[in-house]
């Protein structure tokens, strides 16, 4: 990889991550709405939030609890025999895939049921550990 060590790879993949933040903690800034009342109060109260939505956030972190780190199967890869020096590909083609498919999935959630499309992501989420666990 040009040279460099493994170490030096990761080392340097700070920078554009640094520089997103920083990029978004000092030029970007939300318009407020034309109305709008100024928010007071938590916006996790019991009377702002429906029940329904306060179940789907209690599914969602039920599930995160028993998700495994995708880091996991960029190390499942590597004993599989891909080479050490090619982890922040998988890296980068993992996140690359999961960016490239959340538009069309937005869109599909904008013509059928949201719920269908959330349900049909988590199988197809199962499908792939599932795969790299068989």
């Amino acid at each position: 990889m040009a040279g460099l060590s493994l170490r030096a790879v990761f080392l340097l993949s700070v920078i554009p991550g640094l520089l997103a933040v920083a990029v978004i903690a000092l030029r970007v800034q939300d318009a407020p709405a034309e109305g709008a009342p100024r928010h007071a109060g938590g916006i996790l109260g019991r009377d702002v939030l429906p029940g329904e939505f306060r179940r789907y956030l209690a599914l969602v972190g039920l599930f995160t609890l028993g998700n495994a780190s995708d880091a996991f199967l960029i190390l499942r890869a590597v004993d599989e025999g891909v080479p050490a020096r090619y982890v922040p590909l998988l890296w980068g083609a993992f996140h690359v895939v999961k960016s490239s498919l959340s538009t069309p999935a937005g869109a599909l959630s904008d013509r059928i049921p949201r719920k269908w499309v959330v349900a049909g992501g988590w199988c197809v989420y199962a499908a792939c550990y599932g795969a790299f666990a068989w």
